[in-house]
């Protein structure tokens, strides 16, 4: 039986989905860089997996990670040294 009779979905299809929800979490999770998220869920450039992120959650990784975990920056003014 082919794996798209049997799921419904194209391998590469399913692999992104998987990657992608991988990256989710890790996003969530952990405190490691985009970057190196990018390379642990399997893509080489981290500019295309960003690409891949925002079409799939609306938002790119970055983004995701700050609504996610509640982290926000902090306003200029604030990081100015007097």
């Amino acid at each position: 039986m082919l794996f798209k009779e049997a799921t419904n979905v194209h391998v590469g299809e399913y692999l992104t989905r998987i990657r992608l929800e991988k990256a989710a979490e890790l996003l969530r999770n952990t405190k490691s860089t985009v970057s190196e998220i990018s390379l642990q869920v399997g893509y080489r450039y981290s500019q295309y997996f960003s690409r891949k992120f925002k079409a799939k959650y609306g938002v790119t990784p970055l983004q995701y990670r700050q609504a996610s975990t509640g982290e926000r920056k902090p306003a200029p003014e604030a990081t100015e040294l007097l």
